[in-house]
């Protein structure tokens, strides 16, 4: 278990680095005071490392537990690719 904090929220969780994300089991408690559900950027704080804002890819609920992806960068933001459209 890793003490982390979310969205400004301190709370004790398993923590299990991926490429390009994290996979993180909370107590369903504690994830639901994050106000967080797919598709929304978060700010992760782990202890020695910068906050990093990441994206909720998904959620699996089991009470009394929630497994949550979190991924450094939201695939589904298409603004940069329409920015460079627009400048070529």
């Amino acid at each position: 278990m890793e003490h982390m904090g979310i969205n400004g929220w301190a709370c004790d969780a398993l923590v299990i680095p991926l490429v390009g994300g994290l996979r993180v089991q909370f107590e369903e408690s504690d994830w639901n005071l994050t106000n967080a559900f797919r598709g929304t950027r978060v700010v992760v704080q782990r202890p020695g490392q910068q906050n990093v804002w990441m994206v909720v890819a998904s959620e699996a609920r089991l009470p009394p537990i929630v497994w949550v992806t979190l991924a450094e960068k939201d695939e589904t933001d298409v603004s940069s690719k329409i920015l460079v459209r627009n400048v070529e």
